[in-house]
């Protein structure tokens, strides 16, 4: 389990929960990744196929910049193109418009390695998920939800985070 990613999921799930209030044709969320170090990049692409495959109604599209994957291991690379998540030479701003929709579904486009890609101006629509966005927006300034996910798996899932801090 990694935190981070799961916490970056939350905040897309949350972005996916308003698309499906809207409208049923052509429904596409975008968003963009930062450059991550390696391992981070590789967990955060596992989690969000992980959760899409759980979901009938979403169709993810997880496409890894070129550049973000430089000093990567020949392993890291291969597990990453088993999971066609490279964009090896197409650029990243093809995939914003040229993914046909699927009936029924959303359409989730995670671009990694975005602010890393010289033609971001026609990204200007997608939805940021980078660490200051997860930070403020999803876990609002604070590991509380990360501590308390900790707590409930040792099983102290009904001790408050401020009672533990008094004990100490």
């Amino acid at each position: 389990m990694n935190y981070f990613a799961n916490s970056a999921w939350n905040y897309i799930e949350k972005k996916i929960k308003k698309v499906q209030k809207g409208a049923t044709a052509g429904r596409l969320l975008l968003v963009m990744v930062p450059v991550l170090p390696k391992d981070t990049t590789l967990v955060l692409a596992e989690t969000f196929a992980n959760k899409c495959l759980s979901d009938a109604t979403l169709k993810l599209t997880l496409k890894i910049a070129n550049i973000a994957t430089d000093g990567w291991s020949a392993e890291e690379l291969d597990k990453a193109k088993q999971h066609d998540w490279l964009a090896e030479g197409i650029s990243l701003t093809h995939y914003r418009s040229n993914l046909p929709s699927v009936a029924g579904k959303i359409n989730l486009i995670v671009l990694c390695g975005a602010d890393r890609v010289t033609d971001t101006g026609s990204l200007s629509d997608f939805h940021r998920c980078d660490l200051d966005t997860v930070w403020q927006m999803e876990m609002k300034g604070s590991f509380q939800s990360w501590a308390k996910h900790k707590l409930k798996g040792i099983g102290l899932e009904n001790i408050e985070l401020a009672e533990l801090l008094r004990r100490s």
